[in-house]
């Protein structure tokens, strides 16, 4: 699990650093790290082990090496520091010799002190931990010292200045009294310092004898103990597993190939159609009938753990004829975590634009009146997931009940009707276990292809049910898993389920894991059940976790995002994680843990010490915690179990107070957590949606610090002191008001860099910045010195985002963007193009699928355009481009584009073609702001995949033709259009939703 990556980043450590003591610390901890692990499996194979106590061990081992190391790889950086610091006070000690000039007793009082000062060195030295506590003493100590000195030089020199008058000798006399006595408290503390030392020496010979003697480490040596640990790690984590084989082809990897297809699949239901139908026609009354309010508002959806509550509502959540009768729909999820006001902030977001603008201002009745007036005027469907406590359901049925009209309706699922209105209980709809029938019929679904033949496993039928027990969680559990293995595999997994697994999928998928997948997994146990995940974050956590080391030589030049991306692949196949947004391209933009799974698995990551949150349980285990979860309302209950919080790796803040008042409750835990020592060790602090954390003071001291993600936080400042992190490898500062980056330091590591469209007013420099990935949010103008060398030296970019205000050098940016052959994802804005520059050809670009360009930067004559898009494109977003001529034709014949975006004024002309046989594989398509567009036409077979259109502000839109040959089309959205193209002519299974916005933009 986390065993063989601790292994990977210790050996990792030991290629980078030079210093031969350090190496062979490293090298020698590894090999007690082996011994022990080889005595492990012995006492295990002779039965003084059971399997779990073995793997706790190997788990606390490693552990305790992984600390040891970093915490003497912290005291030797801080004692390098602390060398220069020493040659300051030397220069500093020279200037007072300098004044000093012949004074006897001057002298002697700066050589006590300057001793002084080396004792302390000497004895800092040899005991790390007393030298960070006893610094700022010592220090002030020193200063003290050196401050009388000057005052006794400054006063002899006075006397002599004033021919030594009867008064000032008496004086004088006084002072040297003064001073005495000071020499002599020196030479005490001397001694007691000296006496110290020699005991510490001793004690350092007794417990590390033949620390001096012992041999370099070489290269293959490493290797060869590398080879042996992996080996032994991979043997104690996979006892008990179907021996799964991780292995993949990462020169014809292609980013989220093996999910692509799901975002198109609809939900799994099976065996609930009656429940459907019920459901369905207490939603919506009868064409002929005027319901006269025998449907209630409030509808449950009542079933036990597993039993696919969450994939009946999501199916008729997604009907057509619902989409087309309620106008205003919203799905949130409840968490105990919550208060009824974010609840309700979120069903705002959800259906009113405006909404999260006024969170941070308005008090929880202005939320309940806010929302009352955007669902008084239309039927809305809102739908509850997985409602768990009374004190959020009971506001948010009183809050919803007053606000909705007649026709709407609200729909709870949850496992007890206790949460559930008196009426709404009394008739909730309750989801069964399934029959032998429906169980196979939903097994089939999720295990086998359409075009394989079921009777040939019809032989597993009995025993898939026995398993399952009729669930559908279970019975989806063990098809994804068994989707993953050969045929002739499955009578083996059936049957280790059987006798291994009492019948508990979710522990068999998840031991049948490959090592390092498995972390990744528990990583989630962080975050709160059912909180929505940015696959992004995730994404990010993992590389700086550790978690996408590869452990095969062969993939080491594989970017850790393609290896956590295929990862993130595997989870969710076998459907531990559920994404819940799909982008139209086939990537998963967010995702979730069900809260079946998460109250699975969380106790078992708290108790390895993986991953630890004092909200849901108390911490039992041995281990240290490495990874800390918070929430801003329990932080002061959670300070009670600091002493367990030492040697914290990762920290990850979730505000439920949405936009609420400064964060002083983070400051000061975070605060007092690093004056005592706790985060010193720190690699990841995620403050991600945390309202204004106060974080200057004391990020300078998480010198470990690889990640920090200050994303929504809305910080106005950041101090200068974060560019000098020696290891900080991401840095997210999007969505924050900070306006300047402060030029300091050199973050050589740094790789992926948010902004949020800063200016370039401070000279930011890219010099040292040669292993950057992601460049997001920077705004360039004129004044900015940007060399070109530096722009060429930036290779390695993978996504890249810019900004050009008044720049009249963009033809030396294009000239750099179109070398830059590795971009997958491109964003540049160009507002005022003082040299009327065009972008260069970017055709050679095989690797970019996401491209937005805004601004006059394209070829406006259609013959240049053909050359201009790499057919490598997925999404493509054009603004103000000023195209003459119609692009379709042109765009049409990109083969992967799943995403098309024309925007204000991208094309001038006043009709648009779309030709029988092109665009084969889009998906969405937004025309907004089309000011001179009148005609539309769509021709057989074009189109064959579209799924969803939104039409947007196009004013002078006089007439559309051929959408009711779009069969798949499942939504069309009118936005501010005329009246005139409200009844364009459609598919029967396509709903068609208008809008008319005030403020719209567009």
């Amino acid at each position: 699990m986390d065993a063989g990556i601790i292994v990977s980043s210790l050996i990792e450590k030991w290629k980078n650093i030079e210093s031969t003591t350090a190496k062979n610390m490293i090298g020698e901890s590894l090999h007690s790290l082996k011994e022990f692990l080889i005595r492990n499996n012995e006492l295990f194979l002779q039965g003084y082990l059971t399997r779990e106590l073995k793997m706790t061990r190997l788990l606390h081992r490693v552990y305790i090496t992984e600390n040891n190391i970093d915490t003497w790889l912290a005291w030797r950086e801080w004692k390098i520091r602390r060398k220069k610091l020493y040659e300051v006070t030397n220069r500093l000690s020279y200037w007072i010799v300098y004044l000093g000039g012949d004074d006897f007793e001057t002298k002697e009082l700066l050589e006590d002190s300057e001793k002084l000062l080396t004792e302390s060195e000497e004895l800092l030295r040899e005991e790390a931990e007393w030298q960070r506590r006893r610094e700022k003493d010592l220090t002030m100590r020193v200063r003290n010292c050196i401050e009388r000195v000057k005052f006794f030089i400054f006063d002899g020199r006075k006397l002599r200045d004033l021919e030594n008058p009867e008064e000032e000798k008496q004086e004088y006399g006084k002072q040297r009294k003064i001073s005495q006595k000071e020499r002599e408290r020196l030479q005490k503390r001397k001694e007691r310092l000296q006496k110290m030392k020699e005991r510490l020496q001793k004690e350092r010979e007794s417990l590390q004898p033949s620390m001096r003697l012992r041999p370099s480490f070489s290269t293959d040596e490493m290797k060869d103990l590398e080879i042996d640990l992996q080996a032994l790690c991979c043997q104690n984590e996979n006892e008990g597993g179907l021996g799964f084989s991780f292995q993949t082809n990462f020169e014809n990897y292609r980013a989220w190939e093996r999910v692509a297809g799901f975002c198109l699949e609809e939900t799994d239901v099976v065996g609930v159609e009656q429940q459907i139908k019920e459901l369905v026609a207490r939603l919506i009354p009868k064409p002929d009938g005027d319901d006269r309010g025998q449907s209630a508002q409030i509808i449950g959806v009542v079933g036990e753990r597993g039993s696919g509550k969450t994939a009946l509502a999501r199916s008729v959540y997604n009907r057509v004829d619902v989409k087309q009768y309620f106008t205003q729909r919203a799905w949130v999820h409840a968490s105990s975590l919550l208060k009824a006001r974010d609840v309700l902030m979120d069903i705002i977001n959800q259906i009113h634009p405006d909404g999260f603008f006024l969170e941070a201002t308005i008090s929880d009745e202005e939320v309940i009146a806010k929302l009352t007036q955007v669902l008084k005027s239309a039927r809305h469907l809102i739908v509850i997931d997985d409602i768990e406590a009374r004190q959020v359901s009971q506001p948010l049925q009183d809050a919803l009940s007053s606000s909705s009209s007649h026709y709407s309706r609200i729909i709870i699922t949850t496992r007890k009707n206790i949460f559930l209105p008196l009426e709404a209980a009394h008739s909730a709809l309750r989801v069964r276990r399934l029959n032998l029938e429906n169980v196979w019929k939903l097994f089939s679904k999720k295990a086998l292809s359409e075009s394989e033949d079921e009777s040939k496993f019809i032989k597993f039928e009995e025993q898939i049910l026995s398993l399952s027990g009729g669930l559908s969680l279970q019975v989806v559990a063990l098809g994804s898993l068994l989707s993953t293995k050969d045929h002739e595999k499955w009578s083996k997994v059936i049957e280790g389920a059987i006798t291994n697994f009492r019948g508990d999928m979710l522990a068999l998928s998840y031991q049948d894991l490959p090592p390092q997948v498995k972390p990744c997994f528990l990583y989630l146990m962080l975050f709160p059940g059912a909180f929505e995940i940015r696959v992004r974050r995730l994404i990010h956590l993992w590389c700086a976790e550790g978690f996408t080391t590869s452990f095969d030589s062969h993939y080491q030049n594989v970017d850790p995002e393609d290896v956590a991306e295929m990862y993130f692949e595997e989870l969710v196949i076998r459907n531990l994680i559920q994404v819940t947004k799909w982008r139209f391209d086939g990537r998963p933009k967010s995702c979730r843990i069900p809260r079946v799974v998460y109250d699975a698995f969380y106790q078992e990551a708290s108790d390895l010490g993986f991953a630890y949150s004092p909200l849901h349980s108390s911490h039992t285990s041995t281990h240290a915690v490495r990874r800390l979860s918070l929430y801003l309302n329990v932080i002061k209950s959670s300070l009670s179990h600091s002493h367990h919080l030492r040697n914290v790796r990762s920290y990850v803040a979730f505000d439920s107070q949405t936009r609420g008042p400064d964060t002083i409750g983070i400051e000061f835990f975070l605060n007092s957590s690093i004056f005592n020592k706790d985060f010193s060790l720190l690699k990841v602090l995620d403050l991600e949606g945390v309202y204004k954390p106060e974080i200057n003071y004391f990020v300078k001291k998480l010198l470990w610090l690889r990640y920090l993600g200050l994303r929504s936080t809305f910080i106005d400042y950041l101090s200068s002191t974060v560019w000098k992190l020696p290891d900080l490898e991401t840095l997210d500062l999007k969505h924050t008001h900070i306006v300047q980056i402060l030029r300091s330091g050199r973050p050589n590591k740094l790789q992926h860099l948010y902004l949020n469209w800063i200016n370039n007013d401070a000279g930011f420099n890219l010099r040292y910045l040669k292993n950057l990935r992601t460049l997001w949010g920077l705004r360039l103008r004129d004044g900015f010195l940007l060399p070109t060398d530096d722009l060429i030296k930036l290779t390695c970019l993978r996504k890249l985002g810019l900004k050009l205000e008044r720049f009249t050098r963009s033809g030396t940016i294009f000239d750099w963007v179109s070398q830059l052959t590795t971009l997958q994802s491109l964003k540049l804005v160009c507002l005022e193009n003082v040299e009327k520059q065009e972008l260069s050809n970017i055709k050679k670009h095989y690797m970019l699928n996401d491209l937005y360009l805004k601004g006059r930067l394209l070829p406006q004559k259609s013959e240049q355009l053909s050359h201009f898009f790499p057919p490598s494109l997925r999404k493509l977003t054009l603004s103000l481009s000023g195209i003459e001529d119609d692009p379709m034709q042109i765009l049409g014949k990109l083969p992967h584009l799943n995403i098309l975006r024309l925007f204000a004024d991208s094309y001038t002309g006043e009709k648009i073609e779309c030709k029988s046989g092109e665009f084969s594989r889009l998906h969405a398509l937004k025309l907004w702001k089309l000011q001179a567009v009148k005609y539309w036409i769509v021709e057989k077979e074009a189109m064959p995949c579209l799924r969803e259109i939104e039409l947007r502000s196009c004013t002078k839109m006089e007439s559309i033709q051929g959408l009711e040959n779009v069969t798949t089309l499942k939504d069309i959205v009118l936005t501010n259009m005329p009246w005139t193209s409200y009844s364009l002519p459609h598919h029967k299974d396509t709903a068609v939703k208008i809008n008319q916005w005030r403020n719209s933009p567009y």
